[in-house]
């Protein structure tokens, strides 16, 4: 299949470093016209302007070493110098915004604080209509779009109109860098659990491991487990228990080795999770 190589041809990028313009909107089916191919395949390339896509169809749309299937109306987006390429199922209406973060900062300094350290943060790479921040990004988009084509607003307010795309793009990598961060906070209690169940584990420790308060790891861990910690604990115990019972251990041996210091704690939560008395686990091997 023929593959054209859309803002990264020779001569937009001479155009954009030649240019003093911050903002560059590109009519992608517009310039597939010139081609025989009935969806728009742009190969792999990468360059040194943020890029945000509003491809009218779904495809497939490759960030880096992330493939990620994308629906109609969907926005994505390209932070600098990633490598990335876009193909859609159909031929329809597509929109390409690039923005010189360098150049916006230089000539505004309202942009100046926000864009240091926006390619540092973890941006959404794909918006949904799901997305709480979609309806305003695909507007602002739009704004920019139509000002740009039309000629018909300045440049002051095609800057404010890309530094508060921006700043939604900036805020929304914001907190999906604090959920990536608590899951793996999360994650580090789990692993401290399953490697230490038959110990004496308190919430204290858990809240140490995971740098949260204790109402706040409580919280959260319920919250991403579905569990307290204290169930998730003994739901585990429980199960290694039940894996000693069947390889010929004795109730207290199974019940001491898995962290229960009180046996009849530990048959009465046996019996509440598997409506079994842990001794008929051994009998039935028996």
């Amino acid at each position: 299949m023929e593959k054209v190589i859309l803002e990264n041809s020779y001569e937009y990028v001479k155009e954009r470093e030649q240019s003093q313009d911050f903002l560059f909107v590109y009519d992608v089916k517009r310039d597939f016209e010139k081609t025989n191919l009935k969806r728009i395949n742009v190969l792999s390339h990468w360059h040194k302007e943020f890029e945000l896509n509003l491809p009218g169809s779904s495809g497939t749309f490759a960030l880096d070493s992330e493939k990620i299937i994308f629906e109609k109306d969907d926005i994505l987006v390209v932070g600098s110098e990633h490598l990335h390429s876009i193909e859609t199922d159909e031929f329809n209406p597509y929109y390409s915004i690039l923005i010189d973060l360098g150049k916006i900062s230089s000539n505004y300094s309202l942009a100046t604080g926000l864009l240091k350290n926006i390619s540092y943060r973890k941006l959404p790479t794909l918006i949904d209509k799901n997305s709480p921040t979609y309806t305003s990004v695909h507007q602002l988009c739009n704004m920019i779009i139509d000002g740009k084509n039309n000629n018909n607003v300045s440049q002051d307010t095609l800057a404010l109109l890309s530094i508060t795309l921006l700043n939604i793009l900036y805020e929304s990598g914001a907190q999906k860098e604090d959920e990536d961060m608590v899951n793996e906070r999360i994650k580090k209690a789990i692993t401290y659990i399953s490697e230490h169940y038959k110990e004496k584990i308190t919430i204290a420790e858990l809240c140490k491991i995971s740098f949260m308060s204790e109402s706040h790891f409580i919280r959260t861990f319920k919250k991403k487990i579905s569990l307290s910690p204290i169930q998730y604990i003994n739901e585990l115990r429980l199960e290694k228990a039940y894996e000693l019972l069947k390889n010929g251990h004795s109730v207290v041996d199974s019940s001491t080795q898995c962290g229960f210091n009180n046996q009849g704690y530990f048959i009465r939560q046996f019996k509440k999770k598997y409506n079994l008395n842990p001794s008929m686990v051994k009998e039935k091997k028996n």
